[in-house]
Parts: C-alpha cells; structure tokens; sequence
C-alpha cells in the first residue's frame, strides 16, 4: 500500500506589469490565478485595461483575460494555472466610452475596437423604463471637431439590428421620454363624471361622453368647445372646435359634431345656467320673500309663490298685478319697441290664488306686485327695558301713540332711573335697504331649493337722541316723539359714583359729592 499526502503548496515566482499599482515579481503559490496576481499588486490602475489581460510564458501569449466577461458571465476563460517566471501584463486601455443619461448604470466603460452601441447598453445593465430610446445621441470628436450621431437603440437591439460601433472618447446620451400621457382626454364641465379619460383608436367624441355617464339634465346642448391639444402643457395656441350635441341626446352617431378626437383634446361642456341666457322674474309686496328668483321652464305664478314664503296675511283680496313685456324677443332685437302689459288676478280670503290664475305660465322678466291691506295691520309691538316699574313688550295702541304713553303703560320710573341717560334704538329699515335677490337652486331631482334663512331686508339698529325727561314733562310736545314698531327704549341706572383712571397715584371710584363739584376734588 501506498501513501501519498499532500504537505505545503509549492510557491512560485510570476512578475505583473503594466498598468498595476504595484508592478514588478510577486510570489504567489502555484494554484493562483491571474486574478490573484492582479490582486497582490494592488489591482488595476484607472488607465488599465481591463478588456485584455495577457499572460505571457516565455515570451509567447498563451492567454487573454476579458475582466467584462467574467464580471457579466462568469466565464473564466481557459483556466490556465500560472507557472514559474510568468508574465501578467496589463496594458493600457483603448477604448474608453462614457454612458450618461438615462442607463441604469450611467459610468465610463471599456470596449474593445468591435464594439459599439449594443455592448454598451448590455454592461451598462440596459435602459431604464422612460429612456428615449429611440434618440439615442452619441457626441464624439471628429477632425478636431465636436459632432453629434443620431442613434436608433430600438432599432439596434433587434436581433438582425446593425450596431453602431463607438470610438475612443464618445459620450452616449440617453433622454428621458417627455413626461405627460399622450392617450388621454380630459372632460370639464357639465358632464356627469368629468375626468381624465383614454383615448382609444378611432375614440370619436360621443364615445368618451358616454363612458363618462353622459350629459345631465343641466348640459347645454346647443353649444360645447374641444380644445384641440389644451390638455398638453407646451401646447401654447390650441385650436378650439365648437360644436352642437343636440345630436348625442338624439343617438345620432353619424353626427357631423360627433368629431374624432385627438391626443390631450380638452371638452369643455356648459350647464344652461352658466351659458344660456339667465331669465328672472320677480316678485314684491306682501309676500315673505320679497326680490329677484331664477325662472326655470314651465314655472307658474302659483310656483313663484310658493318659492317666496306665501302671501303674508296683511295681502289685499283681489290685488295681484304681473307686469309683462310683450313680444320679448321682438324688443330684444330692436325690431319693435317696448311694450309693458299688467294683468290682475283675485286673491282669495283664504290667502290662495284660484285655478286660474295659479296656473299662469310666467314669462322672462315678469314682475309680480301683491299689494297691502291699507285697513289691515298684525299687531305692532314697543320694547322697553331699564328702570320702569314693568319692563318688557307694549303693542302699540294706534301709530300715532307717545313714548310718554308707554313709559305711563309700563308703570313709570322707578327711583334709580336716569332719565338723561334714556336712549331710543330704532330699526334702520326704513333708511336703508338691501335687497337681497334669490337665485334658484334646483336640486338633483331639478326641484328648487330656496333657503329659509332669506330675508328682505338686513336690519340694522341705530340710536336715536331722546330727552326723556321733557317727553314725560311736555307731553305731546316735540320731545314726545311717536315711536315705530321694534323701538327699544332703553332707560339706565343713575351711576352714583365717578371714576379716576390713567395717571394718577389710585385709580379708582369715588362717590359723587353735590358739595364737591370741581374737578380738582377727585383727582
């Protein structure tokens, strides 16, 4: 029997140059490689060419090493073990090309003098996902000159594709596509889903309205725009299209507005409130909501009352009036003059119109005037708040009564009052007015909306200079004014005591001293 054991690998001696950062005889153990040679020399400088490595055994190359092939494929190549005396030489490196833009490792790369565009990419890891591809642009110097090569890589990395061979020093660009998507339109307006919608091949104008729910019972038909491209940030003048969908309702596909729609086309739809024409009517008087209401199609005088509140009680019977322009569109145009027609209708004592006139059809621009019971008046009521025996709410007995009448019904003043210091406050009203003008609101079932909240008219409250003392003293006199409804007076406590404040040592009240009148006193 025979033993054989293996003791300590033998060592030999291989000399590395070139572009090394160590270059010169190294010991290494008989099963290195080159890679390991490189290694112990402190690996390959910048300059150095990693596409061929040459090992030289005397003075004859038995191998090359391609670094970029092992790096992407693993092959090692003929896998020759190193022996005494060798030479690894790595020379200088030929063709050195710049990746920049949109690869997905953008960095310089070596190529050998048959590569070119195809390589390239490959070492490069490929094209990210929105590289132009299709643009790619090498810059390079030719006869002392910088020019540009204009590079299909779509077109080269077919299988049958011809290459693009680089030269030393070139710099290929990648752009990134233009962002934005190109199958797109976009729907605005009075459309029931208004959005961002595709564009597919031969996507026509009826398509896209319909995949977006269709028009509303708002839409205005007559008239629609297409913004030709308005949907592209860097489109500065698009065309605008104007077309009829009267007839999309009609399912007329055959439509000359049913136009083929393009990339980025922009549809802008109007509701009728916004484009047509805006027809009020308006109505005033003794009603709970006086001003200006939106007409919509069929609206009645019976309608119209209802949207203001009702006919208050204080309505004469039988005084309804509705002022008309007869032949509007006439007048519109200038064809005829102007003409004003005023019809009456009954109120009935139950404060309801009958069959007849509820169910007059107004027309645009009708005014409705429902008059006052002249004999007729819900109760009026005086408020008076302070030091009176029996402060609160006095109706007023007649329009002409006093305000010494109604301090009398409010039991007179008690012993603190301060008679100069009564203030009347009156409702402003009657000075000044806002109108407050209803627009119609019409719910998704298209009834209208009117808030209860409106008023006719925004009070305001001002003071008013009486002298209470004189009212009471000269009674029926000019100081004893007759007071409106919703006055308040207001009659203070008298303030005993005088305040001191600012600079002064104590700042505080002091009781009012008769015998003590100067100034100087409570200071």
């Amino acid at each position: 029997n025979i033993s054989v054991s293996l003791g300590q690998p033998r060592s030999i001696n291989v000399n590395v140059v070139g572009e090394v950062e160590s270059p010169g005889p190294t010991t290494v153990s008989a099963f290195s490689n080159v890679f390991n040679v490189i290694a112990r020399a402190g690996g390959v400088t910048e300059f150095g060419n990693l596409r061929s490595i040459q090992l030289k055994r005397s003075g004859r190359v038995i191998d090359e090493i391609d670094v970029y092939k092992y790096l992407t494929t693993g092959d090692f190549g003929k896998h020759i073990y190193l022996q005494n005396n060798d030479f690894v030489v790595v020379g200088f490196v030929e063709k050195k090309v710049l990746a920049t833009g949109q690869f997905k490792r953008p960095m310089y790369y070596q190529l050998k003098k048959d590569e070119g565009v195809k390589a390239l990419i490959g070492f490069a890891g490929g094209l990210n996902a929105d590289a132009l591809a299709s643009a790619l642009k090498v810059l390079r110097t030719e006869n002392e000159k910088q020019v540009q090569r204009d590079v299909n890589a779509n077109a080269i990395m077919k299988i049958s594709g011809q290459d693009f061979l680089l030269q030393d020093g070139d710099i290929v660009k990648v752009d990134v596509i233009k962002p934005g998507i190109l199958n797109k339109v976009e729907l605005r307006g009075e459309v029931t889903y208004p959005s961002v919608y595709e564009l597919r091949p031969n996507d026509k104008l009826f398509d896209v309205i319909n995949r977006a729910g269709g028009v509303t019972r708002n839409t205005y038909l007559p008239r629609a725009y297409i913004f030709r491209g308005a949907g592209d940030s860097t489109n500065l003048q698009s065309e605008r299209l104007e077309i009829n969908l009267s007839d999309f309702n009609k399912g007329n596909i055959n439509s000359l507005n049913n136009v083929t729609l393009m990339p980025n086309d922009v549809i802008l739809l109007f509701s009728q409130s916004e484009f047509g024409e805006q027809q009020f009517v308006e109505i005033y008087g003794e009603v709970r909501r006086q001003g200006k209401v939106q007409k919509y199609g069929g609206m009645s005088l019976q309608d119209l009352l209802y949207l203001s509140g009702g006919i208050k009680p204080t309505a004469e019977y039988g005084r309804l009036e509705i002022s008309s322009i007869v032949d509007i569109d006439s007048a519109k145009h200038g064809l005829k003059p102007t003409r004003t027609v005023v019809r009456s209708y009954a109120i009935l004592p139950d404060l309801q119109l009958d069959s007849a006139a509820a169910n007059v059809e107004l027309r645009p621009f009708d005014q409705i005037f429902v008059r006052k019971n002249p004999t007729f008046e819900l109760q009026q009521n005086v408020e008076i708040r302070g030091l009176v025996r029996y402060p609160g709410k006095y109706p007023r007995l007649s329009k002409y009564e006093r305000l010494s009448s109604f301090i009398e019904r409010a039991g007179g003043m008690v012993d603190n009052a301060n008679l100069a210091g009564a203030v009347l406050f009156r409702n402003k009203t009657d000075l000044f007015r806002e109108k407050i003008v209803e627009k119609l609101v019409l719910d998704s079932n298209g009834l209208p909306v009117i808030d209860s909240a409106s008023t006719a008219y925004k009070a305001i409250d001002e003071p008013v200079s009486i002298d209470l003392y004189k009212a009471l003293k000269y009674k029926n006199s000019k100081h004893d004014i007759v007071l409106q409804e919703n006055d308040v007076v207001v009659v203070p406590e008298i303030n005993p005591f005088i305040s001191v404040e600012g600079t002064v040592q104590s700042p505080l009240k002091i009781a009012y001293d008769k015998e003590h009148s100067n100034l100087m006193y409570y200071i």
